[in-house]
């Protein structure tokens, strides 16, 4: 009782998807990427049924492979499109961060580019992060690479942060 009670109902699946639009590394652009993954829900995948949303970014807050809860690091997670169409990612939340996925980004979210993500292949913090996803005019950001399944997929190239590059959503 407690779980359900803290975390909601085990999810089916976790989701992936995004709104596609490109922003610069402190997210100047467009709004806060909090606000940005609502929006999307919203906008871009109204019809998944989800409870909880967070942005796929690791910060000094919180690393990128504890968004979703331990409880629930053996469920499935799943691409969308805009389209609908939906593509295993991994079988596990826990397989994200093992070195490669079952299918890239552009593949599981439709066409698509590098992201943004400050994540390390394990999935904690990466050093480069545009000072905690606040600064476009120094440092860098980890970036993750749209093609690929293995681990650049979450940590591919340091990019500067004035460079635009999209945003991946998780939702649960």
């Amino acid at each position: 009782m407690h779980t359900i009670a803290k975390y909601g109902p085990e999810p089916d699946s976790i989701y992936f998807f995004s709104d596609y639009i490109t922003d610069d590394g402190a997210f100047s652009v467009n709004g806060d990427p909090e606000s940005r993954c609502r929006e999307a829900l919203e906008t871009t995948v109204p019809f998944l049924m989800v409870s909880r949303i967070e942005p796929l970014l690791s910060t000094y807050e919180r690393d990128a492979r504890d968004i979703v809860p331990s409880i629930y690091s053996h469920v499935k997670v799943i691409g969308v499109t805009q389209t609908g169409i939906k593509t295993q990612i991994s079988s596990s939340w826990t397989g994200l961060w093992d070195g490669a996925i079952d299918a890239s980004m552009n593949t599981a979210l439709g066409p698509f580019s590098d992201y943004w993500t400050g994540t390390n292949i394990d999935g904690t913090l990466y050093s480069e992060n545009c000072s905690n996803w606040s600064d476009n005019t120094i440092s860098a950001g980890a970036t993750g690479l749209e093609t690929s399944n293995t681990s650049s997929w979450i940590n591919s190239v340091d990019s500067p942060c004035n460079n635009s590059f999209s945003l991946i959503c998780v939702g649960y």
